[in-house]
C-alpha cells in the first residue's frame, strides 16, 4: 500500500489553496505537485518550521523580474561601437 505523500507532510490551509490553484491554472503534473511539496517541505525544515506555508510555497514572496544585460536599457551608459 503506497501512502501519500499529502498524509506525510504538514501543509496549512491556506498553503494548501495556494497550491491547489496554482495546480489548476498550470496544469501540474503529479510528479511537479510532489516536487514542490518536497522542495517546500525542505525550505519549512530549514526555517526550523513544522508546517509547510506560503512563504515556503514561494506565495510569500513575489517573482523577481529578470533583469536586462549589462549596459542594456540601463540609463547613464553609452556603449558606441568603438
Amino acid at each position: 500500500m503506497r501512502l501519500r505523500i499529502e498524509v506525510l507532510i504538514c501543509i496549512d490551509p491556506r498553503g494548501r489553496r495556494l497550491l491547489e490553484a496554482a495546480s489548476e491554472r498550470l496544469g501540474l503534473s503529479a510528479r511537479a505537485y510532489t516536487r514542490i511539496l518536497r522542495v517546500a517541505r525542505t525550505i519549512a525544515d530549514l526555517a526550523g518550521e513544522e508546517e509547510i506555508t506560503t512563504s515556503h510555497l514561494g506565495g510569500g514572496d513575489p517573482v523577481p523580474k529578470p533583469r536586462p544585460a549589462y549596459g542594456v536599457n540601463r540609463p547613464g551608459i553609452l556603449l558606441t561601437n568603438g
